[in-house]
């Protein structure tokens, strides 16, 4: 276990963990102990599996400690995004938590600070991730919505992706739905909505040559009966009124966060990576 010191607020001291060294129980239990998500009265419970596929192909753990007590945490993986024949690696945020006995002492804007700062200066590459409110951050776009169904209609009109960004991924842990003209990833997400437990399908990212529409229909016609909700992220593409279309209501708004040491492509503006 390699640890690195890089530096000290409010007593507290800066650490790291490559992803190759995170410690998957550690990390579990203060996750499960700490994390609260107060939107819409959901909480997520992010499981052993999901946070190794995070870590799967990189990234870093920021940690905030006080003496051997952890204070708060940050979690940036790395991910493989393709557009045309471009293709490159990203680090997309994940779960952001603060310890509860150390609430409203500005920990999640310093773990967040002090995380991004390491992997920019370490790697070079951009950082994105979506948030709900309150990181000090440039945003690639504001008030853009998650939006859930409990059943996908059939849609009535047509759409498709002028600007296919999509994540490349192999791995066993993200199921993937194919089509004669695409793909879609997702994975199960056990969330506590409103005092009852479910099993949410997160839409993560997808390509498709034809109606983006039509396959978030067909995969929710095969799929859906595996999740209580699928949950979706509206961007510059899947506006709101299409998703509507399909019977998805918002569930709420969210801003997409960029901190990058280099200049993006355009494409970046339509991202399709996405979290919950």
């Amino acid at each position: 276990m390699r640890w690195n010191i890089l530096g000290e607020k409010n007593n507290f001291k800066f650490k790291t963990f490559e992803a190759k060294d995170v410690p998957f129980s550690d990390l579990s239990s203060f996750l499960g102990e700490h994390y609260s998500e107060d939107t819409d009265k959901t909480q997520v419970n992010y499981s052993s599996n999901y946070l190794k596929w995070f870590f799967s192909k990189g990234g870093e753990l920021g940690v905030l400690v006080a003496g051997e007590e952890w204070v708060a945490l940050f979690c940036v993986g790395i991910f493989f995004l393709r557009c045309g024949t471009s293709q490159g690696r990203v680090f997309n945020s994940g779960p952001l938590c603060v310890n509860k006995n150390y609430l409203f002492k500005d920990c999640a804007q310093e773990v967040v600070r002090q995380t991004s700062s390491y992997i920019k200066s370490k790697h070079k590459l951009p950082i994105l991730g979506a948030g709900v409110t309150g990181v000090k951050k440039e945003t690639l776009f504001k008030g853009f919505g998650m939006y859930v169904a409990n059943n996908v209609r059939k849609p009535t009109t047509s759409c498709f992706s002028l600007n296919n960004l999509f994540l490349c991924d192999e791995g066993n842990f993200l199921k993937r739905f194919k089509s004669g003209e695409g793909f879609l990833l997702h994975h199960k997400q056990q969330v506590k909505h409103n005092n009852k437990k479910e099993n949410w399908g997160i839409v993560v990212s997808y390509y498709t040559t034809g109606c983006w529409k039509k396959m978030i229909y067909e995969f929710s016609a095969k799929n859906g009966k595996s999740y209580d909700k699928v949950i979706i992220f509206e961007n510059l593409e899947r506006k709101g009124g299409e998703l509507e279309d399909l019977g998805f209501k918002k569930f709420t708004s969210y801003n997409l966060y960029i901190d990058s040491p280099i200049s993006l492509p355009k494409y970046f503006l339509y991202y399709n990576l996405f979290l919950f």
